[in-house]
């Protein structure tokens, strides 16, 4: 609340007495209970009790709790938060941003760094101004100083416009508090960081899509050697700061630069790099739909916004930019890729993190992938544990490391990083320690400069896979075991196939994949089903919840309840208890089978046998389902089995092949046969040959 004669009146609550005088909590209500002259709370709510600063302060002072007054500091915060009945959070923000920007300018004109301020229009002069004209010499300054130092435009003037809702009382305080602050030795830095982290946690859905400190870490250390910076989709500007942060002191600041579509944002990051004195260039621009001229760099990083749809015109999506092909309408992520990879100097990389289906996702982004793989240019990918970000719509993130393609160090593999199993979770997301983010920048720094891969530890599973294993250009780490020994697998790992193998049997179309019905519980005999798949009929059957495909002469039926259930039938053997479908249980797990051999197997005599003789071949509804889910085949490697699949297949032809020749022998055999019952002993005029 303000007051035209007094300004602000600060409150402050017991987290806040705790803090001043260094205490708990609990020490502050013991005070209240055994002080009967401990101050009365000015407003009581069910939450909590709120007190006057000044009555506190004076108390803590008289009892001997503090030394001296409150400091400049904390009655800056405990300004901006009493400003919150005027404001919101992000104008605020603004106007601190813009008044520590103004600092900034006049007290390096001071030392002679750049162009110097026009009498009465410094920092100073400003906030000595008499209240009545503090507003109006606030907007003369900050109007010349943009229009005199282009770069600062945007940065002072249209911060200050929340004046307009102050009192000059307010105002004067505000800017005399953070003066005194600076003064006291808080670095305006300092004050930037934690204003904007006080906007975002009263505003969180403005963060939940921000880069997080883990990622930023992340990109600071694998540019850590780099000159040129260059990020794309900059937002406020967080992980290219911290990429200059990152360097050791007397290693030269490397060069940023930064673009957004955001006006808001990248004033933000603006005056991020400006008080930090670095060499950056931000711009207004929107990199996915134009191309920024930033030149050449040496290294991109760039987290960029997800689930963007529709997001360019016919004409963007046919444009000559995009080197290895057409991104979809439906995604960017494609797009960004490309992005990154348009202005790397002949030895650049670029780090992109994007949503973990980017790895695999069938569409058009399957010819994309390939042809990047097919060109060199994909090095390495990482899998990074899930909710490094906040927005729970992503959920587990990859990073996709990428060089120029006319590197030509080793183009024959690419390091596959399983980094699921590391960070800390926290109350809304996770966060990686600096010792794993050190093991993963070293992991990839090793493999790019020499093609080794080091012992990465625990909860990291690494492989190195070569071109010809990559199956239908899938960059999944979890899709290629870091072990290529032979095992065994738990029928109940099956679950991370399920909907692949469906689409090798033909049983779905891939771009719809399944869809769950758990409607009311009707028998198969039925023949009928609420809507259909793709022109396959589908019924529900007992238990509900229950698929069932039909395709030729074998039906599928995908069975949800306890646990999944995956039963492969043929139309004999529906009813009969001598020769059931095959059934088993299928929970979540790990291993990765190839979907084709997969399917092969399922359908062969031998399987069936090997069921039949570890006494779960047979659909009993008495069956023990714990037998069910702990039955085991052997399995080779993934790269085994996409061998076998081709091997399989050759196999498969030269069977159908021969049957032809059989059939056409058995039926010349017959006719020979025929021709002599009925008195015609000579030969057929047919060659066996």
């Amino acid at each position: 609340m303000t007051n035209q004669s007094n300004a602000l009146t600060l409150h402050v609550g017991i987290p806040d007495i705790a803090r001043i005088a260094s205490v708990t909590r609990t020490a502050v209500s013991n005070w209240r209970a055994r002080h009967g002259d401990f101050p009365e709370p000015v407003i009581s709510t069910p939450s909590g009790v709120v007190f006057d600063l000044g009555d506190i302060e004076r108390w803590l002072i008289l009892k001997g709790k503090i030394k001296q007054p409150v400091s400049a500091e904390q009655r800056l915060w405990f300004a901006l938060d009493a400003l919150l009945a005027q404001l919101d959070a992000t104008a605020i923000g603004a106007l601190v941003n813009a008044a520590l920007v103004f600092q900034g300018v006049s007290t390096r004109a001071s030392r002679g760094d750049v162009q110097a301020v026009r009498p009465g229009h410094s920092w100073s002069e400003v906030i000595a101004s008499a209240p009545a004209d503090v507003v109006s010499n606030i907007r003369t300054a900050a109007t010349q100083l943009e229009s005199d130092q282009f770069e600062l435009e945007g940065m002072i003037l249209k911060g200050f416009n929340a004046c307009n809702e102050l009192s000059p009382n307010v105002v004067l305080e505000v800017l005399n508090l953070i003066d005194q602050a600076t003064r006291d030795g808080l670095p305006t830095i300092a004050i930037f960081e934690r204003i904007r982290d006080r906007v975002h946690d009263y505003s969180w859905l403005s963060n939940a899509s921000a880069t997080s400190d883990s990622l930023a870490s992340l990109f600071a250390c694998l540019s850590s050697d780099a000159a040129r910076i260059y990020d794309p989709c900059c937002g406020e500007g967080g992980a290219l700061l911290r990429a200059a942060q990152v360097r050791t002191t007397g290693e030269p600041s490397p060069t940023l630069y930064g673009c957004d579509n955001s006006e808001d944002s990248s004033i933000v990051a603006r005056t991020r790099v400006y008080l930090c004195d670095l060499d950056a260039h931000i711009q207004l621009s929107d990199s996915l739909r134009t191309q920024p001229n930033v030149g050449e760099v040496d290294v991109v990083i760039l987290d960029p916004p997800t689930l963007q749809q529709d997001w360019g015109t016919d004409d963007l999506y046919a444009a000559d930019r995009w080197r290895y092909g057409s991104p979809p309408p439906h995604s960017a992520d494609t797009a960004w890729l490309q992005v990154a990879l348009a202005p790397l100097v002949a030895t650049g990389r670029a780090f992109v993190v994007l949503p973990e289906w980017s790895l695999s996702r069938r569409t058009t982004e399957i010819e994309i992938r390939a042809a990047m793989i097919a060109d060199g240019v994909v090095e390495a990918i990482v899998l990074l544990p899930e909710r490094l970000r906040r927005d729970a719509r992503v959920g587990q993130l990859a990073l996709w490391c990428l060089r120029t393609p006319t590197i030509t160090t080793e183009k024959t593999k690419i390091l596959l990083v399983d980094a699921s199993g590391l960070g800390k979770a926290g109350r809304r997301d996770r966060s990686l320690s600096q010792d794993e983010v050190d093991t993963l920048v070293q992991l990839v720094k090793n493999w790019s400069h020499s093609g080794t891969i080091n012992n990465p530890g625990a909860n990291i599973a690494v492989r190195c896979v070569e071109l010809g294993e990559i199956f239908e250009a899938n960059l999944n780490p979890k899709f290629y075991p870091a072990t290529d020994t032979p095992g065994r697998l738990r029928i109940s790992d099956f679950a991370d196939v399920l909907v692949d193998t469906a689409q090798v049997a033909g049983f779905v179309s891939p771009t719809r994949g399944l869809r769950r019905f758990s409607g009311p519980q009707r028998s198969i005999d039925d023949g009928v089903g609420p809507e259909s798949i793709v022109g396959e009929p589908y019924v529900a059957i007992d238990p509900p919840g229950t698929l069932r495909l039909q395709k030729g002469d074998i039906s599928a039926s995908f069975v949800t309840g306890a646990g999944l259930w995956l039963r492969i039938a043929r139309p004999e053997d529906v009813g009969s208890r001598a020769s059931g479908p095959i059934v088993f249980r299928i929970r979540e797990g790990e291993t990765r089978v190839v979907p084709e051999w997969l399917y092969m197997v399922l359908d062969s005599g031998a399987y069936r046998s090997r069921l039949s003789a570890a006494g779960v071949g047979k659909f009993n509804r008495g069956a023990s389902t714990k037998a069910h889910g702990a039955l085991t085949i052997p399995v080779p490697p993934v790269a085994a089995q996409r061998l076998l699949t081709v091997h399989l297949k050759m196999l498969n032809s030269a069977i159908g092949a021969n049957n032809k020749v059989v059939s056409a022998l058995t039926e010349l055999r017959e006719a020979t046969i025929a021709r002599a019952l009925n008195g015609d002993s000579g030969r057929s005029d047919k060659n066996p040959e």
